[in-house]
């Protein structure tokens, strides 16, 4: 049996590293982080745009308070109707309902008879 597998020179791996796949959501999250050269204050890209927008919550933008109390609080419930599309009334759906029973409970005992002859 041979000291290795692969040939002096050979690479293990030929096709090579395989790609990263560029995730959009890591890289601004990377970016955010990163402090701002142009900031006196020496603060993030985050933290500029997280005083930007308290500013305009302040100065009473009512599409930045929306957001913000979206994400923290959670988008209110939407009202949903919902029609009721049966011809008849409930005694008469209840009466439907009755008579699928009795006929699959017919089926059943059909299948059962068949089994035992």
């Amino acid at each position: 049996m041979p000291k290795t597998l692969w040939k002096k020179g050979q690479s293990g791996n030929p096709a090579g590293r395989p790609k990263k796949i560029f995730n959009c959501i890591n890289e601004v999250d990377a970016q955010l982080a990163q402090v701002d050269p142009n900031d006196k204050g020496k603060r993030t890209h985050g933290q500029i745009i997280a005083c930007k927008f308290v500013e305009l919550m302040k100065q009473g933008s009512i599409r930045a308070i929306n957001e913000y109390l979206d994400r923290k609080l959670g988008k209110p419930p939407q009202a949903i109707g919902i029609a009721d599309l049966r011809a008849g009334t409930r005694d008469d759906a209840i009466a439907g309902i009755l008579e699928s029973m009795k006929i699959l409970q017919g089926m059943k005992g059909d299948d059962e008879e068949r089994v035992i002859h």
